[in-house]
């Protein structure tokens, strides 16, 4: 089980273009259940059960997308954007008892063990709630005057409400339960499994299940820790000790790397691994056209071409890496075909010419076409420069301890739109 979002509605808010908020808001938006709570009003006849509303409003921040790049589009995205106010749903799963995950002997891991096989899925029930999660919210924010409501009508899938529970249910019988009553497994006594899995059915609220699960798993480690005499845990690794093994990975970070200069271009001051040199420098220039230099640095100076190449290699799809290497590769040989020369020593004019080109050849692509390169790497570029230290803390605005929330501030006493 799990709970199942990404439904609901959003809305535009008009007016206070002037205002802004500080702080931390202690929560935002929560709608309890209103359907199926025991009487004729509230009884729904195509589902069982019901769901909650999480949410709230605020102004969107940098990742939105004005399109173009360059020195304008950064100035707007250091400022707040427009306010919106948004529903999410959060429903109940059934607890269906060929929902469920077994181990896969014939696929092992790295470590000689068996996988895991997941055979779940929502089902009629679940789907009918979704469709009215969507109508109640849209009827919701119309109702209280918002403008422009959508419906949000996302795909889903068991496990990304991250609220799994059930797959290790508890019981008195091992046959048809994995845990006893104390969260302790049953075929493996020094075991013990403390998060939502032992739970046999779920409500639309968000699980306690794991704090209750280590309250009574703790209490059961306890008192057995006391009648053996012995401690609870073994003594942790001091904090000398703990500086002294770090230190190897402290000076792996501490390595400069230079790679080799060609060609009359400047030398490349770290060492690509997803890249190659002649591409991680087409990257780092396409990545100054995308967030230039402006009154604050740009992306080459906050380290984004770098974020870039470790994302390729620690995560990125691998058809999307080469996709984007595809990209960069065809960018720098239309450079030398049209300008006798590399991208990354092309005129300022002349990067941005072939930028804007290669929007447009985006923009004018039919529907169902493969994903152009260009929108992928300039929501690297974005992504990853207003994530920076230096994106954050000069472009946006940051505060390590917001303190307390104020909801109505003019816009001026904070200036930019806020990091976090």
């Amino acid at each position: 089980m799990d709970h199942h979002l990404g439904v609901g509605a959003g809305a535009e808010v008009e007016g206070f273009d002037d205002m802004y908020y500080s702080g931390r808001r202690p929560n935002g938006i929560y709608i309890p259940r209103f359907r199926n709570l025991g009487d004729p009003a509230t009884r729904r006849t195509d589902y069982l059960r019901g769901f909650g509303y999480q949410g709230g409003a605020g102004r969107i921040g940098w990742d939105r997308e004005p399109g173009g790049f360059g020195a304008t589009r950064k100035a707007q995205l250091t400022q707040p954007g427009p306010w919106v106010v948004r529903l999410g749903g959060f429903g109940e799963i059934l607890p269906y008892a060929d929902n469920r995950m077994t181990l896969n002997d014939a696929v092992k891991d790295k470590w000689g063990l068996p996988t895991v096989n997941f055979d779940a899925a929502i089902r009629d029930n679940e789907k009918a709630m979704r469709r009215d999660m969507v109508a109640a919210a849209q009827e919701m924010l119309a109702e209280a005057g918002f403008k422009n409501v959508r419906p949000i009508d996302g795909d889903y899938a068991l496990g990304l409400g991250i609220h799994e529970m059930g797959s290790a249910r508890m019981g008195r019988d091992p046959k048809t339960s994995v845990l006893n009553a104390h969260n302790q497994v049953h075929a493996v006594k020094n075991v013990f499994v403390t998060d939502g899995a032992a739970m046999t059915s779920a409500a639309c609220v968000n699980p306690l299940a794991h704090l209750h699960g280590a309250d009574r798993a703790g209490g059961r480690l306890r008192r057995r820790s006391r009648q053996e005499g012995r401690p609870l845990m073994a003594p942790m690794l001091n904090r000398r000790g703990a500086i002294l093994g770090l230190g190897g990975l402290t000076a792996l970070w501490a390595v400069p790397v230079v790679a080799q200069a060609q060609q009359g271009l400047a030398v490349l001051a770290w060492q690509p691994k997803g890249l190659s040199v002649d591409q991680a420098r087409t990257l780092s220039a396409v990545a100054d056209r995308i967030m230039p230099a402006t009154d604050t640095p740009g992306a080459v100076a906050a380290g984004v071409p770098q974020a870039i190449d470790r994302a390729l290699v620690d995560w990125a799809v691998p058809a999307d890496a080469e996709r984007l290497r595809a990209g960069l590769g065809k960018l720098d040989g239309d450079a030398q075909a049209r300008h006798g020369r590399p991208y990354a020593l092309l005129l300022v004019a002349d990067q941005d010419a072939m930028l804007a080109q290669a929007e447009a050849e985006w923009r004018a692509q039919p529907a169902g076409a493969p994903m152009h390169w260009f929108p992928m790497l300039r929501e690297l570029v974005t992504g990853a420069y207003f994530t920076s230290e230096i994106g954050a803390t000069q472009a946006l605005r940051y505060d390590p301890v917001p303190g307390a929330y104020r909801a109505c501030v003019p816009l001026r006493e904070i200036g930019r739109a806020w990091a976090t």
